[in-house]
C-alpha cells in the first residue's frame, strides 16, 4: 500500500513539473509573438502540451490567422528561434490560417 502511494505521488510530481515546463515555454513563445512589431494586431496563440514522460517532446501549437504566407513563415521562424533557445527538444505545429482579407480588415481598423 505504501509503495502504491509513493508511486502515485511521484507520478503526480512528474506531471506537475511537466505542466510547469509547458506553461513556461508557452509564455515565452507568446511574449515573443507579442513583442514582434510585424505581428501587431494579429491574434496568434501558442498552446503547449506534452506527455508525462520527459523523453517525449513538448508540442507547441501555433494557431491564428495571418494575411500572407510570408507572415506565416515569419511567425513560424520566430517560434523556431525561441524553441531552439528555450527548449531545443520541443516541436512547433503550424495551425495558422492564411486569410488575405485580414490585411484589409486591419487597415480599416487602424485608419479610424
Amino acid at each position: 500500500m505504501l509503495l502504491a502511494i509513493g508511486v502515485a505521488v511521484k507520478l503526480y510530481d512528474l506531471k506537475r513539473k511537466r505542466e510547469d515546463e509547458a506553461v513556461s515555454l508557452q509564455s515565452h513563445i507568446s511574449d515573443a509573438l507579442l513583442l514582434d512589431r510585424s505581428l501587431a494586431g494579429l491574434v496568434i496563440t501558442a498552446l503547449a502540451s506534452g506527455s508525462l514522460w520527459r523523453r517525449s517532446p513538448l508540442l507547441i501549437a501555433i494557431a491564428g490567422t495571418v494575411p500572407t504566407p510570408e507572415l506565416r513563415e515569419t511567425v513560424m521562424r520566430l517560434v523556431q528561434q525561441e524553441l531552439s533557445r528555450r527548449h531545443p527538444g520541443a516541436r512547433a505545429e503550424d495551425r495558422l490560417v492564411v486569410d488575405p482579407l485580414i490585411s484589409k480588415q486591419r487597415a480599416g481598423t487602424f485608419s479610424r
